[in-house]
């Protein structure tokens, strides 16, 4: 099975430069997100490549098709929504024909380097009792001389 990998985003998204509704729900919902997150935005540059984006903008003849998420709701019509956990189903969408549809791709909770590091520490402190933080580094420089 390939993987998504975005240098280890937990939120990737598309969107375009034209669509500013939608390119600021993906920011929003980018920021909101605990972890790294990633957001396509395609937007061309007029004066090297004019009209390379054309194809997903509805302003000059193209298309802006979003993705419809999964509710989970049990409809019948949920089995064709995009289920933003599944790495395999997040590939293939970054893989479809140009320009490809646009929304968030994938999204998963996985524990940030902060909280990898909060957990650390609180079972530090569990297993040294009232020390302080201060007191913990001294004992630890202290031993490292």
């Amino acid at each position: 099975m390939k993987k998504l990998v975005y240098g280890g985003a937990t939120f990737v998204a598309r969107t375009h430069a034209t669509q500013v509704k939608h390119m600021m729900a993906m920011f929003e919902r980018a920021i909101k997100h605990e972890g790294f997150s990633v957001i396509e935005v395609q937007s061309e540059c007029v004066i090297f490549y004019p009209g390379i984006f054309d194809a997903g903008n509805p302003r000059k003849g193209g298309e802006f098709v979003t993705l419809e998420e999964k509710k989970w709701d049990n409809t019948p019509e949920d089995a064709d929504r995009h289920d933003v956990s599944d790495n395999s189903a997040a590939f293939a969408l970054a893989n479809e024909e140009w320009p490809g549809r646009f929304g968030v791709y994938y999204e998963t909770d996985r524990p940030t380097k902060n909280k990898l590091e909060q957990r650390w520490i609180d079972d530090m402190q569990s297993k040294v009792g009232d020390a302080s933080t201060a007191d913990l580094l001294k004992q630890r420089f202290a031993a490292m001389k």
